[in-house]
């Protein structure tokens, strides 16, 4: 789905373990091949309860961005 979402320029983002396959290269947020792709690369303790809760950062970003009304208002 990522190669497809990616070849055809819509934006996708892209969970990837700690040793990823060598086409996501290293030490990159971004994809060479796929300027729409946004790489959460797992870190050195494995796990993937931090990248989780970074998408879920970017993913309430994104949606704010898009739809600022959705934003909480204060009580």
């Amino acid at each position: 789905m990522a190669h497809l979402a990616g070849a055809m320029a819509k934006p996708v983002w892209i969970l990837l373990p700690f040793i990823p396959d060598w086409r996501w290269l290293l030490d990159r947020d971004d994809s060479l091949w796929y300027p729409t792709a946004r790489l959460f690369r797992q870190d050195d303790t494995r796990t993937w309860a931090k990248d989780i809760a970074r998408v879920r950062a970017a993913l309430l970003d994104y949606v704010l961005s898009v739809e600022p009304s959705l934003e909480a208002s204060p009580s």
